[in-house]
C-alpha cells in the first residue's frame, strides 16, 4: 500500500488498555515528537521483520512496564498526514501483568471511555476513540406481534445487560407510545436506541441506522445521536465513509440474505471490506455471540445479530 505520494505508510501498533473497572490507559506525546503534546493510545513503530502483536508487546513493556496477556484486535486505520502516511493496527488489551507507568517520563492517566473526547488526540486516532467507546454486541430486537411481546423483549435485553438496542420499523411498526417507552425506559438504564427507517420524529436522541438503499440515496449525514448504515459493497463503504457515518454493518458473513438476496460473504470477503475504510465495523448475517473473537480477528467492532444472548 502506498499513499497518493507513492510513500509507503507507516506501520505502527496501539493498544487501548481497560482495567477492571473499564477505565482506558491514555499517554501524552513528547512535545518534540510528530503530534507533540497530544493525547495517544500506547504503541509504537513495528520493526522490520517483526510481528504486530510482538511489536505491541515490546512497546507496552518499553512505554508503561507491562507485559500482555490477552489481546484482541479492535481496529485498522489508514491515515494520510501531510508529510507521511501510516498504518495504525490497534488491539484491546484487557489482561497484563506490571504496573502501567509512564516509564519514558510521559504523563498517563486512566479515563472513563465517555471522556476520550475531552482530550486532544492526533486524527488518526478518531475512528480509534469511537471504536473505544462503541459496544461488542448491538442486540438486534426480534419482529413481534403484540405490544406486550414487545415489550418483553426490550425488557429482557435491558436486563441482561445489552447497551445497544436495535429496532427496525420495516419489521414491526410501532405506536408512538411504544417508541417513547423505549427510548426514555432504555436512556433510564443508560441503554442507547438504534433506529432503522423510523417515521419523522421531533426528538433525535436515537441512533440511526439506514439500509444500504437509504444509504446510496442520502446525501447530507442526517441528524442523530450516531448515523450507521448497512453495507454489501465497496461502494456502500465508500459512501458511509465519505459521508463521515460512526459505524457501519457488512454482511451477511455466513448465512444468505433471504430478504435482501445477498449471498453469505465468509469471513476473507468480509475482512478485505472491512480494510477498505476506517470505521468501526459490525458483522451480521448468522452470528451471534459465541462468533465474537473470531470476528474481532477478521477486522470486526463486533456483531449486531438477533442472536445475541439475552
Amino acid at each position: 500500500m502506498e499513499d497518493e505520494l507513492g510513500r509507503k505508510p507507516i506501520e505502527v501498533v496501539a493498544a487501548v488498555i481497560r482495567d477492571d473497572d473499564g477505565n482506558i490507559l491514555i499517554a501524552k506525546r513528547p512535545q518534540d515528537k510528530h503530534q507533540g503534546g497530544k493525547w495517544e493510545f500506547p504503541g509504537g513503530k513495528v520493526e522490520a521483520g517483526e510481528s504486530r502483536r510482538a511489536a505491541l508487546s515490546r512497546e507496552l513493556f518499553e512505554e508503561l512496564g507491562i507485559d500482555v496477556g490477552h489481546s484482541a484486535r479492535l481496529i485498522s486505520v489508514y491515515h494520510e498526514y501531510e508529510n507521511k502516511s501510516i498504518y495504525l493496527d490497534v488491539y484491546e488489551i484487557t489482561q497484563w501483568s506490571g504496573t502501567a507507568t509512564g516509564k519514558e517520563g510521559q504523563p498517563v492517566q486512566w479515563i472513563r471511555p465517555a471522556s476520550l473526547n475531552d482530550f486532544e488526540f492526533p486524527e488518526a486516532n478518531k475512528p480509534i476513540i469511537e471504536a473505544a467507546i462503541l459496544p461488542k454486541f448491538i442486540k438486534i430486537l426480534k419482529p413481534v406481534v403484540t405490544a406486550e411481546s414487545f415489550e418483553a423483549q426490550a425488557l429482557a435485553s435491558l436486563a441482561s445487560g445489552q447497551s445497544f438496542l436495535m429496532h427496525n420499523f420495516e419489521d414491526t411498526e410501532l405506536t408512538h407510545e411504544q417508541l417513547s417507552w423505549l427510548l426514555d425506559t432504555a436512556a433510564s438504564r443508560n441503554v442507547e436506541v438504534i433506529l432503522q427507517s423510523p417515521p419523522p420524529l421531533v426528538r433525535h436522541d436515537f441512533n440511526l441506522h439506514l439500509s444500504a438503499d437509504e444509504l446510496l440515496k442520502t446525501q447530507v449525514k442526517p441528524q442523530a445521536k450516531r448515523v450507521s448504515a448497512t453495507c454489501y459493497s465497496p461502494g456502500e463503504l465508500f459512501k458511509a465513509q465519505r459521508l463521515g457515518l460512526d459505524f457501519i454493518f457488512i454482511g451477511p458473513v455466513l448465512m444468505n440474505s433471504v430478504v435482501n438476496v445477498q449471498q453469505a460473504l465468509g469471513w476473507p470477503s468480509f475482512q478485505s471490506l472491512v480494510g477498505r475504510v476506517n470505521i468501526p465495523v459490525y458483522a451480521i448475517g448468522g452470528l451471534s455471540d459465541k462468533d465474537l473473537e473470531l470476528s474481532r480477528e477478521y477486522g470486526a467492532q463486533g456483531i449486531a445479530s438477533t442472536s445475541i444472548a439475552d
